[in-house]
């Protein structure tokens, strides 16, 4: 295996430096990113509605007749907490179920921040659905892959002692230059290579598979719909426990695709897709958290809560000292060969003046 172990360094070697500004740009917009629904969550419990037993609720057919069509509607169990009417990534409104007012909306400049670095994220601020940007993450993340798979076996030590698995375990602050370099790039690849290899893998997933969309399985009814406020009542009522339930506006003679969330909002365990035929209010079918969507969480860290989010965060942060200090070992090595190559060309020169 030693004999192979150049040809990894120079695979290794060559495409870091070929897609280490796309992974940094990934790891440092990922950090960003990784508190995103704590920091929307925050946001939205500005607003409080007073429950009162001397006012209804407003039916929700009703209130969506009333105002423009949001494209995605959240209705909580919790009587305090107002509708959340979202238009689009960058403006969601809260509407008191009981009165019909709004009672604001979310930040703007918070959502627009969010919306910004997930852009640079997963398109480098391009189309994030077909952009070429888009292609170059996806690649990235591909080769990012690689680097980590590759990247034990190279910083394996070659003698199996405590001081040279210490070279590579524990961070060395005292040192400076080359030799930090190293030690930094060995330390961060070692203890974050785990979850680096879970958020790149499920980058990959995201970035080539395919998802079924609801419009896909959605069809006709069959007779005279049901308003949305019974469909969801019948809903919720085969789902003892639930703290959410979202949804996009159907066509009005489509089924009603929706999603009942009964934890946090981040445990794709306890998140059921479920497809109502809007005529009988029966439900077609429902499904526990698809692959796909425990590929998301997976790759934000929530799939293992709060602690995964951290986890993933301090990954993404060691991601990112992995390139920087990658790179910096790279130009190095290539000022270190460039020197030895002029020193080499005036030898060659003095030796023999025809050779200019």
């Amino acid at each position: 295996m030693q004999r192979l172990r150049p040809v990894f360094f120079w695979f290794h070697l060559t495409i870091g430096s070929l897609a280490g500004l796309v992974i940094l740009v990934m790891c440092l917009t990922g950090i960003l990113l990784a508190f995103e629904r704590q920091i929307n969550a925050w946001d939205a419990s500005r607003y409080r509605v007073t429950a009162t037993e001397h006012l209804p609720r407003i039916s929700l057919d009703r209130l969506l007749q009333s105002r423009r069509k949001p494209s995605m509607v959240t209705v909580r169990s919790d009587a305090h907490a107002p509708l959340e009417f979202g238009y689009g990534r960058e403006r969601t409104a809260f509407v008191d179920p009981y009165t019909g007012a709004i009672l604001g909306q979310a930040s703007k400049s918070i959502r627009q921040f969010f919306s910004t670095v997930e852009k640079w994220h997963r398109a480098l601020g391009g189309e994030m659905r077909a952009g070429f940007g888009r292609k170059i993450t996806g690649a990235a993340n591909l080769l990012f892959v690689f680097l980590i798979l590759t990247g034990p076996y190279l910083w394996w030590p070659r003698k199996s002692t405590w001081q040279h698995f210490k070279a590579v375990l524990l961070f060395r602050p005292r040192l400076s230059g080359r030799q930090r370099d190293w030690n930094w790039h060995h330390v961060a690849g070692i203890w974050c290579a785990l979850p680096l290899f879970f958020i790149s893998f499920s980058g990959v997933v995201m970035s080539y598979g395919t998802a079924a969309r609801p419009n896909a399985i959605a069809r006709q009814v069959s007779g005279a719909p049901q308003t949305i406020e019974s469909l969801l009542a019948k809903a919720e009522g085969q789902f003892p426990g639930w703290h959410s339930v979202s949804f996009r506006l159907p066509q009005p003679d489509a089924t009603l695709f929706i999603t009942v969330d009964r934890g946090n909002g981040g445990q794709p365990g306890k998140r059921t897709q479920v497809l109502l035929d809007r005529s009988t209010g029966a439900v077609i079918s429902q499904e526990a958290a698809t692959p796909r969507m425990w590929n998301r969480f997976i790759h934000t860290g929530e799939a293992a809560g709060l602690a995964g989010q951290i986890v993933a965060a301090i990954a993404s942060l060691g991601g990112a000292l992995l390139v920087w200090t990658g790179l910096s070992l790279a130009l190095r090595r290539l000022v270190k060969f460039s020197r030895r190559f002029r020193v080499v060309e005036r030898q060659l020169t003095t030796a023999d003046p025809m050779i200019k």
